[in-house]
């Protein structure tokens, strides 16, 4: 998810390089604005930490409210025991990487 939401601030990034104040509604735009070695503006780097703050202070009110031990999805039902392949090492690792697996050997053919 922490991905998406990057690859949404590079997308968004984009028409704000044009436009010299959009700059400031993207996030990326922030620390760009600061200008290190021209002009040394300190104040965008305000608006990082306040977004920080934030989140920090958003994260720690959803760490309380979350319910430990539960998942996204709700468990599946399934056997009480495992089978014969799943009990040794090479078996149990080849069945948690079956997709990137797959997904590697359908891009190299």
């Amino acid at each position: 998810m922490a991905l998406a939401v990057i690859g949404v601030a590079y997308v968004l990034r984009a028409p704000a390089t044009w436009a010299t104040r959009a700059v400031l509604a993207v996030t990326i735009g922030w620390a760009q604005r600061t200008y290190v070695f021209v002009d040394n503006r300190w104040w965008p780097l305000l608006l990082c930490l306040a977004l920080a703050a934030l989140t920090a202070a958003t994260g720690f009110v959803l760490s309380t409210r979350r319910d430990v031990g539960a998942g996204l999805r709700p468990a599946r039902l399934g056997r009480r025991t495992a089978s014969d392949a799943l009990t040794r090492p090479l078996g149990f690792a080849l069945r948690l990487h079956r997709a990137t697996l797959l997904g590697s050997a359908r891009g190299c053919s």
